[in-house]
């Protein structure tokens, strides 16, 4: 399968398309772990693209991102005299 992220949003869309509203969290992440297998196969790259749909699909439903903002390098007190800034 060449377009595995786009055919795992489809998947996990089908998955879902029947929970209320007032679903959980917790509820929608058992559903989609459940319906996982028959998507991937136990592929990694289908597990890969798979597990990133869900994480889409959650953030979407109330789930915290994932991505962390990047700690700076260098200590302020660091001086670089070759920039300006």
């Amino acid at each position: 399968m060449r377009d595995w992220l786009f055919h795992a949003r489809r998947h996990v869309a089908a998955l879902t398309a029947e929970l209320p509203d007032d679903t959980t969290l917790t509820e929608r992440r058992k559903v989609l772990r459940a319906g996982g297998n028959r998507f991937h196969g136990g592929t990694f790259w289908g597990r890969r693209q798979y597990g990133r749909a869900c994480r889409e699909y959650l953030e979407r439903h109330g789930q915290a991102p994932r991505r962390i903002a990047a700690a700076p390098t260098f200590a302020p007190d660091i001086i670089f005299p070759w920039r300006n800034a």
